[in-house]
C-alpha cells in the first residue's frame, strides 16, 4: 500500500490486474522529478556578420515610386534596423580630425558604448595619446568627462596616469574635438544621416574601392551647405556602408576638398556583457 492513497478492493485475477494497472498509473504520476534549469550565462559578444535586412520602403522623408526604391532611404532603414539591435557595442575606431584649423594626428581608440543611458568608455591603444582613457555617462557623475591622462596629455611625466575631470560642455573640450562626447557613437551618426536625408542632401554613389577594405563598398554622398558650424563654406561627406548595414567609414572634406573628418569603424561587436561598473570612473580609475 502506498501511504496516503486508498486502493480499491477487488477479487480474483481481475483484482490482481486492476491492482497492477493502478500501481503503474500511480508510478507514472509520481516518478518524474522536477527538471533542473541550467544557470543563465550572459552571451559572448560576437563580431557582427552580414545579415539579410527586411527592406520595406518608407515615405517619411522622400517619396518612393512604385518601380524604384531610393537607396538612400534603404541605407537609412538598414542603419536604423541594425543599430536598434545594439543596446551595447564596441569597436576599434581610427580617427583623424581638423580642429580649430589644425590637423590632428591619427588616433586609434578602443570604444565601448551603451545606448541607455548614453555611456562612453574610450581607450587610446595607438601611439598617439597612448593609454589615455575617457569615461562619460549622460546625466551621471556630475555630467563630467572623466579622463585618465595618457602619453602627451601632461606637461610633466609624473602626471602620466593622473585622473582629470572636466565639465562635458567646457570650451576646453570643444577645442580638442569636432564633436561633443554626448554625440559620440553610432546613434548621433544615425541622426546626422537622417537629417541629411530629410533635407534631400544625399545621393547614392554605388560601389567604390577603398584601401581600407579588400572589396568594393557601398557609398552614399552627402552635400553639406555653407553656414554649417563645422563647414562654414560647405563641404562633402561620404558614408561607406558595410554588409551589416552600419557605416564602417565616414569621411568628410571641406570646400577645398581637404580632409577634415575621418572615422573608420572596425571590429564592431554586440551585444556586450557590460553594466554600470564598466562606466563608473570611480571604479575604473581606482588606484
Amino acid at each position: 500500500m502506498v501511504a496516503g492513497v486508498v486502493e480499491p478492493t477487488l477479487h480474483g485475477s481481475f483484482a490482481m490486474a486492476a491492482r497492477a494497472w493502478f500501481l503503474v498509473i500511480l508510478s507514472l504520476g509520481c516518478s518524474q522529478a522536477p527538471r533542473r534549469q541550467a544557470p543563465f550565462v550572459p552571451p559572448e559578444p560576437v563580431l557582427l556578420q552580414p545579415v539579410k535586412f527586411q527592406e520595406e520602403p518608407k515615405t517619411a522623408f522622400i517619396p518612393v515610386s512604385k518601380t524604384s526604391v531610393d537607396e538612400t532611404s534603404v541605407w537609412r532603414d538598414r542603419f536604423a534596423q541594425a543599430f536598434a539591435q545594439m543596446p551595447t557595442y564596441s569597436m576599434q575606431m581610427r580617427r583623424r580630425e581638423v580642429v580649430a584649423g589644425a590637423k590632428a594626428k591619427e588616433e586609434v581608440i578602443q570604444a565601448t558604448f551603451r545606448q541607455q543611458p548614453h555611456s562612453v568608455h574610450l581607450k587610446w591603444v595607438g601611439e598617439e595619446a597612448k593609454q589615455r582613457e575617457v569615461v562619460f555617462v549622460a546625466g551621471q557623475y556630475q555630467n563630467k568627462i572623466h579622463t585618465l591622462l595618457g602619453k602627451g596629455d601632461a606637461p610633466l611625466p609624473f602626471l602620466f596616469g593622473t585622473r582629470f575631470d572636466i565639465d562635458s560642455e567646457s570650451p576646453m573640450v570643444k577645442d580638442k574635438s569636432r564633436y561633443r562626447i554626448a554625440d559620440a557613437g553610432l546613434g548621433s551618426a544615425l541622426k546626422r544621416y537622417e537629417k541629411a536625408l530629410a533635407e534631400g542632401r544625399l545621393t547614392v554613389g554605388g560601389k567604390v574601392a577603398r584601401p581600407e577594405f579588400p572589396q568594393t563598398i557601398d557609398v552614399v554622398h552627402e552635400t553639406i551647405p555653407a553656414g554649417h558650424p563645422l563647414f562654414l563654406k560647405g563641404g562633402k561627406r561620404a558614408w561607406h556602408f558595410g554588409a551589416t548595414g552600419l557605416p564602417v567609414l565616414i569621411l568628410a572634406v571641406d570646400h577645398t576638398g581637404s580632409e577634415v573628418e575621418y572615422y573608420l569603424h572596425e571590429e564592431i561587436r554586440s551585444p556586450l556583457a557590460v553594466g554600470d561598473d564598466d562606466f563608473n570612473p570611480d571604479k575604473l580609475f581606482k588606484k
